[in-house]
């Protein structure tokens, strides 16, 4: 997956704002999203924090109680980096991702419940290249490629005014990852270095809360969400010169705010 492909704007799906799953039909949507972010490197001492805004977009279509859907959302921020090699701020940084999902939906206690699903990608992109911390050490670009298996659900209820209440929970298995760091970008005495993630080795967890009403032609939603991924040591991998890099375990926390409107 490269830059170009990432960026081309994806559309998702979110579950249908109508709670009767005898309904077939799609749903289309575009929304925003504003969240704070924390990564770690905890056994390295790497502490990042970063503010980003997202796109999201949104498709999903129901046959009957089935659904299919397809969500996705780019998201650009600036990170603070702090470690025992210095501090630097303003890092530019950049996530995508994309996910598939096939869910079965079915009336709970006068609402809907739908248990999914699929499979997802995610991409994220830091640009050191040319920039440095207070210490002296150099910073450089990393591309953070990773495949991975979703299991969620989501309950929606109408009230008696109007409002649809969606709350989800989803657990996030990592199938695949791939970090390559560009250590090239600060020294020609180092090596550009990929080190592979391997399958069930990290785990995320994501939740949300959605509030929404419809109106003439739409419908919208807006309410909080969290994302919470943990990821364990890589592979090793030894460079041309004989010496053995990895990519430490990590966690990185997003707590925001998301809108979105659905036609």
């Amino acid at each position: 997956m490269n830059k170009k492909f990432a960026c081309t704007l994806v559309l998702t799906a979110c579950m249908a704002f109508n709670t009767q799953a005898e309904n077939s039909g799609s749903t289309v949507g575009l929304g925003v999203e504003g969240f704070y972010d924390n990564y770690r490197e905890p056994d390295v001492t790497v502490d990042t924090k970063s503010y980003y805004g997202s796109v999201t977009g949104y498709y999903s279509y129901e046959q009957g109680n089935m659904f299919t859907s397809v969500d996705g959302r780019i998201s650009n921020g600036a990170a603070d980096y702090e470690s025992s090699s210095g501090t630097a701020s303003g890092i530019p940084e950049w996530e995508f991702e994309l996910r598939g999902r096939l869910g079965y939906s079915f009336p709970l206690w006068g609402g809907a419940l739908s248990p999914y699903t699929g499979i997802g990608g995610r991409y994220y992109i830091q640009e050191g290249k040319g920039r440095y911390t207070d210490f002296g050490a150099f910073a450089y670009d990393r591309r953070i490629g990773q495949v991975y298996l979703p299991v969620g659900v989501s309950y929606a209820i109408t009230t008696r005014d109007g409002w649809t209440i969606t709350p989800m929970v989803e657990a996030d298995f990592l199938l695949y990852g791939d970090v390559n760091s560009r250590l090239q970008n600060g020294s020609s005495a180092y090596f550009n270095i990929n080190n592979r993630q391997d399958a069930f080795s990290g785990y995320g967890v994501r939740s949300e809360l959605m509030f929404g009403k419809a109106a003439r032609n739409y419908s919208w939603q807006f309410g909080p969400f969290v994302r919470y991924w943990n990821v364990d040591d890589s592979n090793l991998t030894t460079a041309p010169d004989g010496s053995q890099w990895y990519e430490p375990q990590n966690d990185r926390t997003q707590v925001g705010m998301a809108l979105r409107v659905l036609w």
